[in-house]
Order: C-alpha cells, then sequence, then structure tokens
C-alpha cells in the first residue's frame, strides 16, 4: 500500500507540471486590412470620389492616393459614388484586401468604381500610390474611427481656439 501511496505522490507533481508546459494558442487577430487606392491617370484627375466602408464615408481619394482602412472581421460593404458598382466583403482575420477605384465615365462627370483586386497584383499596385490616410473603424464604427493623415500631408484646420484670427 505504502509502495502505491509513493509513487501517486511522485506521478501527481509530474501531471501536473506537464498541464502548466502546455502553451496556450495564440490569439489571431479579430481585424482585417482593405487597402483603397486609385492609380494616377489622366481620365478623371480632378474628380475626388469617395471611399465608403459600411456607409462611413472613410475618405475621398485623389488621383495617386491609397487609404488604408482597419476593420474588424466580418461582413462589410464596400463602394463609391458609382451606385452599380460595390463589393459585399467576408473581411476573415488577419488578411489584408485590396481594392482598387477606377473612374467610370458617366453622363456629365465621372464616377468611383470599386474592383477587389488578387493580392499580388494588389500589393504591387498599392505601394506605387501615395498612403493619404489610415483609419481604425474596430473601435466606433458608426463614428469612422480614428484618422491619421500621414507624414508629410498638411493640415488645414487649427485646432487651437486660442488663435488669432487670419
Amino acid at each position: 500500500m505504502h509502495r502505491y501511496g509513493y509513487l501517486l505522490l511522485l506521478a501527481l507533481p509530474a501531471a501536473t507540471w506537464a498541464q502548466d508546459q502546455k502553451v496556450a494558442p495564440a490569439a489571431a487577430p479579430a481585424t482585417a486590412t482593405i487597402c483603397f487606392y486609385r492609380p494616377h491617370r489622366f481620365e478623371g484627375a480632378a474628380l475626388k470620389p469617395p471611399v465608403m466602408v459600411d456607409e462611413v464615408d472613410v475618405a475621398h481619394l485623389h488621383n495617386g492616393d491609397a487609404v488604408q482602412v482597419t476593420v474588424n472581421a466580418g461582413s462589410h460593404k464596400l463602394h463609391s459614388n458609382d451606385k452599380s458598382t460595390g463589393i459585399e466583403l467576408e473581411a476573415k482575420p488577419g488578411q489584408t484586401y485590396f481594392v482598387r477605384v477606377d473612374i467610370k465615365t458617366g453622363g456629365w462627370k465621372g464616377h468611383g468604381q470599386v474592383t477587389l483586386i488578387d493580392a499580388q497584383e494588389g500589393k504591387y499596385e498599392f505601394s506605387q500610390q501615395k498612403l493619404s490616410v489610415s483609419r481604425d473603424l474596430t473601435s466606433n464604427p458608426t463614428a469612422g474611427g480614428e484618422s491619421a493623415k500621414a507624414p508629410g500631408s498638411a493640415t488645414t484646420a487649427s485646432s487651437d481656439s486660442n488663435a488669432p484670427p487670419r
């Protein structure tokens, strides 16, 4: 009887130690990244089509601009001001999606047309554009999240209320 008691005392700490050594799997990121870009082209150069994610106006893309948006994983509706085109994207955690915005000619003026692009082609084309804004829609999707201007971009409004009028 005492022999089995000693074996039990020896086995119990070893089993507890083995459970402590199991590594918990790393939590997968619950966000996805959507990269919108507008290639630099002559036609429609003066137009600035809006980029909408779930009816939130994320940015207006100038010719040759790019916008990076972080969203929660799940279903999202992407479109611009061309109502005949749009994308219903099922965003997966940790994935990056590339969306090109082209100018589609209209009756009086052009409209932004969105197209989901293959990751290899999109990564290259996105890198050729100027990143103007990064947005995070994960914290408060209805308000548009935090917006951060890219380094080197000028701001037009002064945030200092005590500044003398110009």
